[in-house]
Order: structure tokens, then sequence, then C-alpha cells
């Protein structure tokens, strides 16, 4: 019934200029997410490894029981945090990165640019989504207010008490704003898709909408360089979006290989 709302970007003043027309349109607080290839669909990293789908019980075992011996802080104290701690370390999960900021969004989107591949911002309407699962929500899902029964029923059908249970997730992801486990989250203002069942839960999501929420901005392959540039000069760079000694050799490593790839060049 419904279709994501496509539009294209080759500048920084064209991609805020369609952020603009959708806030207007819209009316609504949004949430970005930013790929490197823009024909990439909106896919949690367990659903990106076909045979993880059935053993994530397994995965979330294995990670608790070996990662206690190597933290360097207190353990997590509920599941959530066990989930969200495997998510930043990279362990496949059915969550799905996004945050609150446009140009956060943007830079994701080109630090990890394939070259000869258009870029993409998706931006989402997070209530439009939760209202697919749950048409009478107001509040968006919290795992830190996982106490109150409502949520907290909501939640638990999308991540079982029991590491082996027969998963019985809900088709349609939700959004969901992470547990305080990391100072990176909040910088880049971190929030999250959880999905369920079905592996394209968005398409699913869009197609029983008829007015979806959900659009694209492809950023074009040439525009590129230029972006990171203008991105850079709004500050926006790998040690303020990582802010920390990985963030700032990141960082380090990208201006003097540019800088002399560029005297090379002359």
């Amino acid at each position: 019934m419904g279709a994501v709302i496509e539009k294209t970007a080759g500048s920084l003043r064209g991609f805020l200029r369609e952020v603009d027309r959708l806030s207007k349109e819209w009316d609504a607080e949004f949430w970005f997410r930013g790929q490197g290839r823009a024909t990439d669909a909106l896919l949690p990293g367990l659903y990106r490894y076909p045979r993880l789908r059935g053993a994530e019980g397994e995965i979330r075992y294995a990670f608790q029981q070996q990662a206690r011996a190597l933290l360097e802080r207190e353990p997590p104290r509920t599941k959530w945090e066990w989930y969200f701690l495997m998510q930043h370390h990279g362990v496949p999960t059915r969550l799905l990165d996004w945050s609150e900021g446009a140009l956060l969004g943007l830079h994701f989107a080109l630090r990890s640019n394939l070259p000869g591949s258009d870029a993409a911002v998706w931006i989402l309407d997070p209530r439009w989504l939760h209202r697919q699962v749950n048409p009478k929500a107001k509040l968006l899902p919290d795992p830190d207010e996982a106490e109150n029964a409502q949520a907290g029923r909501l939640l638990d059908r999308y991540l079982s008490g029991r590491l082996y249970a027969r998963p019985r997730w809900p088709s349609l992801p939700i959004p969901i704003r992470p547990p305080h486990i990391s100072p990176r989250f909040t910088v880049q203002r971190s929030c999250f898709t959880l999905h369920g069942k079905e592996k394209d839960g968005f398409a699913t999501a869009v197609r029983r909408s008829r007015n979806p929420r959900l659009a694209k901005v492809q950023i074009l392959k040439n525009a590129v360089p230029d972006l990171v540039t203008s991105l850079a000069e709004c500050g926006v760079v790998e040690s303020t979006v990582f802010p920390d000694l990985d963030g700032l050799g990141r960082e380090l490593r990208a201006d003097f290989t540019e800088t002399r790839i560029a005297a090379q060049a002359k």
C-alpha cells in the first residue's frame, strides 16, 4: 500500500534541505541511519548472516559466559544491558543503530561508503513505527522503564528471558532507546530498532501503512569527498563521533593520507 519516500542530495545544503522538508511535512521526531551503499536494505547484523538466524540464544549464552572475565566494569545487571553490550562490541544481534542527529547519520553514511557506490541516509519517524506494533502506545519502549507492566510485556516479546527459549518474536521491528551502558551512546545520540522474526520487517511495515514515515536520501557518490570536507568544517569528524584514541587515530590517518595524496598529485 505504502512506499518509502526517496530523495537525492549532492551537497550538505541539499541534504539539510530534504531533512527540513520532511520535518515540516511530518512534524515529528526523526531518527537517522547512514549506510555506505544506497542499495542495502535495513537489516540488523543477525539477519546479514543467514546461518546465525536460529542461533541467537546460543550466541547470547556464549557471550555472557565468556565476557565476564574480560569486563573492565561491573557486569550488566539485566538481559537488556547484556544485549546492548553485545551490539556495542560487534556481536550480531537484531538491533539496528540509528541516531537522533542528522549530521551524525550523514557521517556514518560517508565513513562506510564504498568506492563507486552512492550512500544513503535513512530517516525514520519512530512513533510511526511503534504504532505499527502497538497502535495505542504513547511512549517509546525503554529497557530502563521495563518495570512498567505494559512496556515490560511488549519488550519481553522481543527478547525472551530464557537463552534457549524458542523465539516467539513479533513480526515487525520496534524503536527502542538503549540502556546507559556506554558514553558512546550519549555522544552519538544513539537509538535503535529491535527487529522481530521477519528479516526485512521495515518493508512489511511500509507496505501495510497508508502513510509510511520512512524516507531514504540517496547521497550521490561524486559528492562524497566534498561532503566529508563540509562535515569536518561543521566539527563532525571521527574524534568527535568516537571520542577515544581509536577515533583520533582514524581521523589522523585519513587527514594525513589525503594530504600526502594531494601533495603527490601536484
